[in-house]
């Protein structure tokens, strides 16, 4: 019996997975259990049709799947760029944030 090695323990292209939501035949099986046959019925029942959009959000590059990797270095990129901010409450700082931050740590 081998062992497994590290980079195989890592399961890096599992981030894909966690992330991308329920696969076709369990929204199917969600929605079934509902009694919805498809998504877009399900939206309409519970969104008003006031508030609704219906064209396409336009998301640019974050449409893209990307690794685990792929997306804690863009995130570092764009943490790089964001100023230092301060949250406060009426007795003055409460919490410092730097933007910079490891986004790492929040995954």
């Amino acid at each position: 019996m081998t062992q497994p090695s590290l980079s195989q323990l890592e399961a890096q292209d599992a981030f894909i997975a966690r992330h991308i939501g329920p696969s076709e035949s369990e929204q199917a099986a969600m929605l079934a259990t509902l009694g919805y046959a498809s998504r877009s019925a399900l939206i309409d029942a519970i969104v008003p049709a006031n508030i609704r959009r219906h064209d396409v959000l336009p998301l640019g590059q974050f449409t893209e799947a990307k690794s685990e990797q792929a997306a804690l270095t863009e995130l570092k990129a764009l943490a790089g760029k964001k100023p230092r901010a301060e949250i406060t409450d009426r007795s003055g700082i409460f919490e410092c944030l730097d933007a910079r931050c490891n986004p790492a740590q929040y995954f």
